[in-house]
């Protein structure tokens, strides 16, 4: 029997993106349960960790967006032909983290001033560094 698996997250995109990405891609039905903000205090109690993604995998909860990344991506055969393929997948993993931490700067600041300094220098500076360090390191893969 196949698994079943349900996706806790907010109504945004933020880390379960990744997560929505790699089931499309391994064309894996789930089931997306998008947590309102104004709901979260009522759910926080009920997961592993008391932090938003979780995966329930047959009914049992694992927490940690990169942890459940590396587990659907294996489950896709996204983790490279050898041993040095997987570590730069790990590489490319671990640096999505540095990217969304940039980007959380900018999206979480309220400061109206602040916040625009934070957003042009994420759209205009990390966003063109990021992409093309990505798009290095995946079309030597290919």
């Amino acid at each position: 029997m196949a698994s079943t698996y349900k996706l806790y997250y907010f109504d945004a995109a933020g880390r379960g993106a990744i997560i929505r990405h790699l089931f499309a891609y391994g064309n894996q039905s789930f089931e997306d349960i998008r947590i309102p903000k104004d709901q979260w205090p009522e759910y926080k109690n009920k997961t592993p960790f008391g932090q938003l993604p979780v995966l329930e995998i047959d009914g049992q909860q694992v927490a940690q967006s990169r942890a459940i990344a590396r587990y659907l991506a294996k489950k896709f055969n996204l983790v490279g032909k050898n041993d040095l393929e997987a570590l730069k997948c790990d590489e490319l993993i671990d640096t999505i983290e540095d990217f969304l931490q940039k980007g959380l700067k900018y999206f979480l600041e309220n400061d109206p001033a602040q916040k625009e300094i934070h957003r042009k220098k994420f759209f205009e500076e990390d966003i063109p560094y990021y992409l093309e360090k990505f798009e290095a390191i995946v079309s030597k893969m290919e």
